[in-house]
């Protein structure tokens, strides 16, 4: 696979395709199997250089939480997201590698420093899924009660604990939680090992990859349902 910079176009050529992309961005996700062990990269390549990866995301990242209310109600913006400060993030992605025994994935790590946690289409009242994209803090919680508190009143507070069990058990399978999609157990994962998302369970497959799972649900809420 090749690139080629034509004029004020980008020619991406390959062995069954060669598509012509106009001068915002190319995404190129290069698979190759051996054997059922996927080797995947992304990359992006602009004409001024370097771009975010998830850019087109930009128009919905808020600074607070403060105007969610008064976005969701009015409508106005189908997703809200907020940023992750960056000092907070290597040692909860330290903790969460160490306590879950897994190295973390990069597009969904880039996601969340780029974009933040949040939800997905706030403005739809009638939707299945909740969509709630969890921050690095959240997602360690997922999995680990705090002990420190006491019991009966970590019970009350913990929002985690409907799901925490179903999260161990897919983690088992190479499964990482990072979406809540409704009430009591149910969350989509992101695959460990061949970058696909999952609902439920490995026995639904709703992507390919996390970028295929953005761009499918911004474009039709419950598509997988």
């Amino acid at each position: 696979m090749c690139i080629k910079i034509k004029t004020n176009k980008f020619i991406l050529s390959g062995e069954k395709s060669c598509t012509l992309y106009d001068k915002t961005f190319i995404i190129i996700y290069y698979k190759q199997n051996r054997k059922k062990s996927f080797v995947n990269f992304v990359f992006k390549i602009t004409i001024g250089g370097f771009k975010k990866m998830f850019e087109r995301w930009s128009e919905y990242v808020h600074q607070n939480w403060e105007a969610f209310s008064a976005i969701r109600r009015s409508g106005e913006s189908k997703h809200y997201f907020v940023p992750i400060l960056s000092e907070e993030m290597d040692e909860t992605i330290e903790n969460i590698q160490d306590d879950l025994e897994i190295v973390f994935p990069k597009d969904l790590l880039m996601f969340l420093k780029e974009v933040g946690s949040g939800y997905f289409w706030i403005n739809v009242q009638d939707k299945i899924g909740i969509y709630k994209i969890l921050s690095l803090d959240e997602l360690y919680d997922l999995y680990y009660s705090d002990e420190d508190e006491d019991e009966e009143e970590d019970e009350d507070e913990d929002w985690f604990i409907t799901y925490r069990l179903s999260a161990w058990d897919n983690l088992e399978d190479q499964l990482l939680a990072f979406c809540v999609f409704g009430e009591e157990d149910s969350l989509l994962y992101y695959a460990l090992d061949d970058g696909g998302i999952y609902y439920l369970s490995r026995n639904t497959k709703i992507a390919e990859s996390l970028e295929e799972f953005l761009v499918l649900l911004d474009n039709k809420v419950d598509y997988f349902l």
